[in-house]
Order: C-alpha cells, then sequence, then structure tokens
C-alpha cells in the first residue's frame, strides 16, 4: 500500500478512535453491552455498518474484548472501504480523486474483525439475525450503525433537481456537472444565458457546504470565466453558516467566503424572511429554507 494512503488510513483510523463517529456520549452504553456479552450467551457482536460510527465501535470493540478471544466480531457493509465524509468537498471541486476518499476496510481493521460485504435487507429481531443479499448472520449484540441520507424536508421538485453530495460517487457527479455547466457558461455569448449557466446553488451551510462553496469558484479559472463567475449562492434556514461551531470559526469562515465571492451573495427565499447577516463588498448573505447535502 502506498505510504500517502497508508497514512490516510492511520489518519481515519485515529479520527474513529477519538469520536469521529459521533458515538462518544453513548460509550457507556456500548461498553455496559460489551461487558454482558462477554459474560454469557453465544454468537457474535454484529455491527451494522461501516462509516465513522461502525468503524469507531468495531475499533473500540477490538481494544475492548482483547481479554475475551472467544468473542467474535462481524462488520457488515455493502462496500468494502470506508469514505472520508469530510473530504467529499474536494472530490467535488476537482482537487482530489475519488479513490483517494475509499479508505480499504483491510487498512484499518485488525484480524480480530471478520468482514462481510452484503447489503443489507433487514433484521428478523425475533430471531436475531440480520438480513443481507448473501444470507442471515447470527447476532448476540447488534450495533446499528448505517448511517444517514440528505433531508430535502419535502422542498417540491428539489430531489428531482439537485445532486446530493453524500458520497464518493455523488462527489464525482457534482464535480461533472459544474464543468459541463462552466464549460457551456464559458462558450455562451449571451450574457443571461452565461450568467444562469455559472450559477451553482449549494443547499446548506454546515462544514460540508461551506467547504464546497469555498472550492468551487476555483474551478472557474479552468474554463476562462471571468473574476466571480461562477457565483456560488449558499443557502441556509438557520440564521448562520457552520450552526453549532465557534463564534471564531464562523467570523472566519464568512469572511473567506466573502474574499472568494461566495457565500455572500443573496439567496431567494420561499416565504418573507428578515435579513440577519452581515454586509460585505460583495453582497450579504441571506438564511432561506434548503435541504442539506445538496447542489442545484
Amino acid at each position: 500500500m502506498p505510504g500517502r494512503d497508508r497514512a490516510e488510513a492511520d489518519q481515519v483510523r485515529e479520527e474513529a478512535k477519538c469520536g469521529g463517529a459521533g458515538l462518544q456520549k453513548g460509550g457507556n452504553l456500548m461498553e455496559d453491552a460489551v461487558d454482558a456479552s462477554a459474560a454469557g450467551g453465544g454468537g457474535p457482536i454484529v455491527l451494522a455498518g461501516a462509516g465513522y460510527a461502525g468503524l469507531r465501535a468495531a475499533l473500540r470493540l477490538t481494544a475492548r474484548l482483547r481479554g475475551n478471544p472467544e468473542t467474535e466480531l462481524v462488520l457488515v457493509d455493502r462496500h468494502d472501504y470506508h469514505q472520508v465524509l469530510t473530504e467529499l468537498p474536494r472530490v467535488a471541486g476537482g482537487t482530489r480523486a475519488a479513490g483517494a476518499v475509499r479508505i480499504p476496510l483491510q487498512d484499518m481493521l485488525t484480524d480480530r474483525v471478520s468482514f462481510v460485504q452484503a447489503e443489507i435487507s433487514g433484521f428478523d429481531l425475533a430471531g436475531r439475525q440480520l438480513l443481507t443479499a448473501g444470507g442471515p448472520i447470527g447476532w448476540r449484540r447488534l450495533v446499528l450503525a448505517l448511517g444517514s441520507r440528505p433531508n430535502d424536508f419535502d422542498i417540491p421538485g428539489l430531489a428531482q433537481r439537485a445532486l446530493s453530495l453524500y458520497s464518493a460517487s455523488d462527489a464525482e457527479q457534482v464535480w461533472a456537472a459544474v464543468n459541463i455547466a462552466l464549460a457551456a457558461a464559458a462558450a455562451a455569448t449571451d450574457p443571461e444565458r452565461q450568467r444562469r449557466l455559472a450559477t451553482v446553488v449549494v443547499g446548506g451551510a454546515g462544514a460540508t457546504g461551506v467547504e464546497l462553496a469555498e472550492v468551487l469558484p476555483e474551478v472557474a479559472s479552468r474554463h476562462g470565466l471571468t473574476p466571480g463567475q461562477p457565483a456560488v449562492l449558499l443557502v441556509e434556514a438557520g440564521p448562520t453558516i457552520l450552526a453549532g461551531s465557534s463564534p471564531q470559526l464562523i467570523d472566519k469562515a464568512t469572511r473567506i467566503l466573502a474574499d472568494l465571492g461566495s457565500g455572500s451573495a443573496p439567496t431567494r427565499q420561499s416565504r418573507p424572511r428578515p435579513r440577519t447577516a452581515s454586509s460585505s463588498p460583495t453582497g450579504s448573505w441571506w438564511p432561506a429554507a434548503c435541504s442539506s447535502g445538496r447542489v442545484a
């Protein structure tokens, strides 16, 4: 395995151990379940899903059960790799290959964890079985870490017209769609058509949306577009970007977006709302009802 890929696998492993899975609050519950499981009973501990949550659980259980070799750990996922979701905006912006954010699970798991690549189709709770395309898998304890999906909040037309950014494949589609639109914009002779083709709307101003809004303007230079194109409109229902982050980080990100000419452009709203964000030389940032993890 190349040194760079190995280093990235090590980094993902450490992030998962340190709480990248978002399971820190439930850590004691998991350890209690491990104690009860190790005390008796038959069957393996099955982890459904190899995202941050499932990977972190597998790594913690591996360490926790070091003294109980008879307890089997089984990780089930439809993919044989872990996707580094925090890197997806870079793939969508063309600065990183999709393959670089798919870390093979074999590079992060020990021999203690048995990996089963299969599509999960359901659960037989009474029979204590995980149902998969390859057949049922019995379990003594089951850890559900199946991930999440983008929420379009039932906004009419959004699911049909917008692209999601929840996987490396999604990011490749965003990259391709943006390049097609910008290439057409560069070739357009009508100013209004060029403006429309060079406008990208990012729905959701969390970490993914903000980073995507930051990298997309850099794509314009590859198509010979003038400064200020493409116009990236960052749409958010809340009163600020990066909700839950420190005020210092929010202010810094807002300044960066304003300097790039994105994130501070006005957004269209489905209903009137007060203008709550600060102004900048390039425009003002407005909150609006939108979907998380969507690009239009």
